[in-house]
């Protein structure tokens, strides 16, 4: 069962996907804003649905792994709209843990991300940015004031997390 994050961006990665197969399906709606309150972000507290998740809950590594699966499947929409037949959906894998080392992980995210040609480029770089910033917040969360601290201060512009956020990791 797949207790992970991300849920949006699978339907939203898949609807980008479709985009690019030809087919724009996204609907925005004038003078709505829908913000994600998560708690990572500081914008919230840790509710029982994250709470059961455990400290390393599983998203990010799953929605890398599961891009193959989300091309099929906005191919077997695209399939649905033209009334040709779908492709097969390929098997479903279990999901290789991320590095520990950093450089590692980010450098995966930037070649799974950044090269994957099947979405557009925007939807490329907030992927990136967005897996990249969980990545270091889940395990720098609570860190002593040391390296990590100086490594994600540094970060922190180029990644967009806000100040206050940063000071919770002094």
């Amino acid at each position: 069962m797949y207790r992970g994050g991300f849920i949006d961006y699978h339907l939203m990665d898949i609807f980008k996907r479709l985009q690019v197969l030809g087919e724009d399906r996204v609907v925005y709606l004038k003078d709505t804003v829908i913000e994600h309150l998560h708690y990572r972000y500081g914008k919230s507290e840790v509710d029982a649905t994250y709470q059961a998740r455990g400290p390393l809950d599983v998203g990010d590594e799953v929605f890398i792994n599961l891009r193959k699966y989300r091309q099929t499947a906005a191919g077997r929409l695209a399939s649905g709209i033209h009334a040709t037949p779908p492709p097969e959906l390929p098997p479903m894998k279990p999901a290789a843990p991320l590095p520990d080392n950093d450089c590692q992980a980010i450098a995966g995210f930037a070649g799974k991300l950044l090269l994957d040609g099947s979405i557009p480029i925007s939807w490329r770089a907030h992927l990136f940015e967005v897996l990249s910033r969980c990545y270091l917040l889940k395990k720098y969360k609570y860190p002593e004031p040391t390296w990590q601290y100086r490594l994600l201060k540094t970060l922190a512009p180029l990644l967009k997390l806000p100040f206050q956020l940063i000071q919770k990791f002094k």
